[in-house]
């Protein structure tokens, strides 16, 4: 801090008191008079040494405190320039910090702005998203609607198809009961070789008294062979025949089954082979059959027969007969 001078008085109090005021008495004044001139230089040359005197004294005081008041200024200068050097190089090193943080705010700003954009592009791509499932979705409902409406009406028409499906199989089943029904009173013998000039009239009255049964001619209603509808080479067409009633088929059916007709017995020449006498199946029936003895032989059933126009399977002869009327009765043989 900057000190004030000390005080000094404007002029010497002890001048008056010089040589230059001499006592002044009654007995003098008239030499002072005279010397009056001569004196008053005197004492101006006393007075203004004394004068230039005081001045020095006040200029060296002056001198001494100016030099004092600059040692202070440049001690609280100097101070205060460290103080504020040490300041600046703090304020440095906050300035640093202050730009670094500021690079990683701006760094940090930008990346947020990139991901802003990114985050404004995937916005915008799912409101076009949002947007187009909630087209999808306007066309699913429009679809299933129309579907449900659909539905409805494959379920009548699949209730209608059971139905018909229903009514089908009753109807097939009716066609093949009349068709096996036209057949009840026929009998049909494979195996037997065909003859020249053969009469089947007398063939037939000859297996039936073979295996013990007396059949005359006018119980034959008819009796012819038929061609299969896949003829086999070397094999002979069947013989079909109707009989006056049923009593009389299935008894010669039941005793040809049991007596084994061969060629051999039929008195025929050649290598013996064995004759047949069924029951005349519908071609329906006969498919049936023919996959019957199939499923049985895989199953391990030990019989499959026919009587009456029915197809029936045994497992052994515990178990209870299998009636087989369709092909999803072969699900029955376990």
């Amino acid at each position: 801090m900057l000190r004030s001078p000390g005080k000094h008085h404007g002029s010497n109090p002890e001048l008056a008191r010089t040589s230059c005021n001499p006592t002044e008495d009654s007995g003098s004044i008239t030499l002072r008079k005279r010397k009056r001139e001569e004196d008053f230089s005197e004492c101006f040359k006393q007075f203004s040494a004394e004068i230039s005197a005081t001045l020095s004294t006040w200029k060296l005081a002056f001198e001494k405190e100016l030099s004092q008041i600059n040692t202070n200024l440049n001690n609280i200068i100097k101070s205060d320039l460290k103080k504020l050097s040490e300041n600046s190089l703090e304020m440095k090193a906050e300035i640093s910090n202050i730009r670094k943080e500021y690079a990683e705010v701006k760094s940090s700003i930008t990346s947020m702005k990139s991901d802003f954009n990114s985050l404004k592009g995937d916005v915008s791509a799912l409101q076009h998203a949002t947007q187009f499932i909630s087209d999808q979705h306007d066309d699913l409902k429009i679809k299933f609607d129309n579907l449900s409406e659909s539905t409805k009406k494959i379920e009548g028409m699949e209730a209608e198809l059971v139905e018909v499906r229903k009514q089908n199989r009753q109807l097939k089943q009716e066609m093949i009961e009349n068709d096996q029904r036209e057949r009840q009173l026929n009998l049909e013998i494979v195996g037997l070789p065909e003859l020249k000039e053969e009469n089947l009239n007398e063939t037939l009255i000859k297996i039936a008294k073979e295996v013990g049964i007396t059949l005359l001619d006018s119980d034959i209603v008819h009796v012819n062979r038929i061609t299969p509808r896949a003829k086999v080479p070397g094999r002979s067409r069947v013989i079909i025949a109707k009989m006056r009633n049923r009593l009389l088929k299935d008894n010669i059916i039941s005793s040809a089954r049991k007596s084994r007709l061969t060629t051999q017995s039929m008195g025929l020449g050649g290598e013996p082979k064995p004759v047949f006498v069924n029951e005349h199946l519908s071609m329906y029936n006969k498919q049936i059959l023919r996959m019957a003895k199939d499923a049985a032989r895989m199953k391990n059933h030990q019989f499959t027969w026919t009587k009456n126009g029915r197809i029936y399977v045994r497992k052994n002869d515990t178990s209870p007969a299998i009636r087989i009327i369709t092909e999803d009765d072969l699900k029955k043989i376990m």
